[in-house]
């Protein structure tokens, strides 16, 4: 499975602005956030699988 993610507009493998770059399927990624506003994700996996479960943290 792979995450992305972006600020202005929905991420896809092709085209993205952050991506996680992790083995396996625990995927995570840090991203600086200075400024209000939205960021969207994607999840693209190779197979149906299980539950997904996304935690977002803020610092």
């Amino acid at each position: 499975m792979d995450l992305y993610a972006s600020r202005a507009y929905w991420p896809t493998a092709e085209q993205h602005e952050y991506a996680s770059n992790y083995w396996g399927s625990n995927e995570y990624m840090q991203i600086p956030v200075t400024d209000a506003g939205y960021l969207h994700f994607s999840l693209d996996a190779n197979q149906q699988g299980d539950e997904v479960e996304m935690r977002v943290y803020f610092y």
